[in-house]
């Protein structure tokens, strides 16, 4: 008994290094086409999970963290390994580039496969398969991020 729970502390310490070190990678990338992030917020008009472009939370948030990017990572860090809410107050959250994450059945039932799976059900050739509503995007984008998978749209193609 007393192995089995040091392995569990090993394999718990383990999966929070991997998952800070995903954070990490998607706060630090602010290119024009940048990973989504997936964030509990409240403002005046929603309260649930949504996602964003971090490129599009950072320009956000750029006064309130003095334009300092490690300021910035920091935080939103905080915020999504605690499963914090990020406060938005008033401010339009569809006009900052948050898309509002919707509960669908579909996609928490795939999300249960081995994470090929669920990739394979959504994607083909590294892009999402064009008989995914909008709706499942996010879904899917939401749940690759609990995944530890970072998402982005190509700046070609959209997808």
């Amino acid at each position: 008994m007393k192995h089995y729970l040091v392995f569990l502390m090993i394999l718990l310490l383990v999966s929070c290094q991997a998952q800070s070190q995903f954070i990490d990678s998607v706060l630090t990338d602010i290119n024009t086409s940048s990973a989504y992030i997936a964030v509990n917020i409240k403002s005046n008009e929603f309260t649930g999970k949504a996602i964003i472009e971090n490129v599009d939370l950072f320009r956000f948030l750029y006064e309130k963290y003095d334009g300092s990017l490690s300021k910035y990572s920091a935080e939103i860090k905080r915020v999504l390994i605690h499963s914090d809410t990020l406060l938005i107050g008033d401010n339009d959250i569809m006009e900052i580039g948050f898309l509002k994450v919707s509960k669908i059945r579909t996609v928490d039932d795939n999300a249960q496969n081995e994470v090929s799976k669920f990739i394979d059900i959504y994607f083909k050739n590294g892009f999402i398969k064009k008989s995914v509503s909008e709706d499942e995007k996010i879904a899917i984008i939401d749940k690759l991020f609990t995944f530890n998978i970072s998402t982005r749209l190509d700046d070609e193609s959209g997808y």
